[in-house]
């Protein structure tokens, strides 16, 4: 069985509102701290691959790479592959 984490609805409250918007805008862990010291991390959850929101950079380095591999020999390519996967030799170490 798989426990899962308590979950706290901050909605009414303002102050912890701001801090969690502040954190989840920078990416960046918030420590919080009392007069007794440090009692907790506010850490931004990662995002799956497919929530992520895409940004213009995103898309701009989608189309500078589109076509990068117009000069490259397709079926050339296939050919050493299989060649490669078909060999009994180590690869190098590096």
């Amino acid at each position: 069985m798989e426990e899962t984490e308590p979950v706290v609805d901050i909605t009414a409250v303002p102050e912890l509102r701001r801090i969690v918007d502040r954190v989840r805008a920078s990416r960046i862990p918030v420590i919080l701290r009392t007069e007794d010291g440090e009692v907790a991390k506010i850490v931004p959850l990662r995002l799956r691959r497919a929530e992520r929101l895409k940004t213009q950079e995103d898309f701009e380095e989608f189309r500078a790479a589109f076509g990068s591999w117009n000069d490259v020999d397709t079926e050339e390519l296939k050919v050493r592959a299989k060649r490669a996967r078909a060999s009994r030799r180590r690869l190098s170490d590096l």
